[in-house]
């Protein structure tokens, strides 16, 4: 997968996502403002298929970044710098929400959750902000990743001593009654499914990187992972029951994905489509649930599904260019971003 294939993943994620939030519950619009609601919140419900592209491109994006580093420091090193350029971001985004906006609109805002607000753990302000902690964990498993895939025999040592001492840290934390809430907290705030889901991306792109040779006389017809893909979304529609399900995403997303790419290289106007929104998707994300609250209630009233979409949409861009261009201004950031 090329860098120009993962950002056009990212930017269909986006969309994706934008989908899945301003449509996940019927009844917040007022009545018959959509003419088919079921079929549009079930809709809604497979759009929570984005989360996991997004961490399986992570994954793969990350085995690129860590393949030629050569020292476990430095591993951790090129892990908390991607943390810190995303928090930044994220502080960004409070900043001209919650500090600037909020204010102009005379918002109320409640200045003691700010803290947890900006660390992630409790997004009070913005609920989508939650991935942020999640994509910091899946960034800390990274450089273990690399012990076990990469490694030799000494850091596969330092990776399952690791796994054996988180284990019985959560065992105590699980059984010790004056502990257990440490254990709910870490239930509740770490979804392994997307770590999981994060970890096929990284196996994927080390097999690709590793297994080339192999695999290099051996091309399937595009219709083979084109139809493949088509029966991966089926399978999602038809078993999205719950607004935040993701489990079946472990099985379905891979195979979504490798259908994908064979289209963007069969149909590059659909590469170059999402490639434009995936520039911008980060911002795109930590924007778009702050205009849809400001925005709810006046674009409703002209009854029209298609303009509340696309409304959001279009603010949401506007929003990420500015914020995506303000990076420019010297000394606001360094270079970087979520998913160089």
């Amino acid at each position: 997968m090329k860098k120009e294939e993962s950002r056009a993943l990212q930017g269909m994620a986006v969309l994706i996502m934008m989908f899945h939030h301003f449509f996940l519950d019927r009844y917040i619009f007022p009545e018959g403002f959509l003419s088919h609601p079921d079929l549009t919140e079930h809709l809604a419900y497979t759009g929570r298929i984005c989360v996991a592209i997004f961490s399986f491109v992570s994954g793969y994006g990350i085995y690129h970044v860590l393949k030629k580093s050569e020292t476990i420091g430095k591993d951790f090193a090129l892990m908390f710098k991607r943390i810190i350029s995303l928090y930044l971001r994220l502080w960004l985004v409070i900043a001209v929400c919650v500090g600037l906006l909020n204010g102009i609109l005379k918002i109320p805002t409640d200045w003691k959750a700010l803290p947890l607000n900006m660390s992630a753990m409790e997004p009070t302000y913005n609920g989508t902000w939650w991935y942020v902690r999640q994509y910091l964990w899946m960034l800390l498993s990274a450089p273990f990743i690399k012990m076990v895939l990469q490694g030799d025999k000494k850091r596969r040592l330092i990776a399952a001593a690791s796994a054996a001492a988180l284990l019985f840290i959560l065992l105590v934390f699980h059984k010790v009654a004056s502990l257990n809430i440490c254990y709910e907290w870490i239930r509740s705030h770490v979804q392994a499914i997307f770590n999981l889901i994060f970890f096929e991306g990284y196996l994927a792109a080390f097999l690709q990187d590793t297994k080339k040779e192999k695999f290099a006389d051996k091309k399937l017809p595009a219709a083979v992972p084109l139809l493949l893909m088509v029966i991966a979304l089926a399978v999602r529609y038809l078993t999205s029951i719950e607004a935040g399900e993701s489990r079946q995403d472990i099985l379905i997303v891979p195979v979504f994905i490798w259908g994908m790419v064979y289209l963007f290289r069969k149909a590059a106007f659909v590469e170059k489509f999402f490639g434009f929104f995936g520039k911008y998707s980060l911002y795109m994300w930590l924007m778009h649930a702050y205009i849809w609250f400001l925005t709810l209630i006046w674009i409703t009233a002209y009854g029209s599904p298609v303009l509340y979409l696309v409304t959001n949409l279009v603010l949401s861009f506007i929003a990420a260019f500015i914020l995506t261009n303000m990076e420019k201004l010297p000394g606001l950031f360094r270079s970087g971003g979520l998913h160089e």
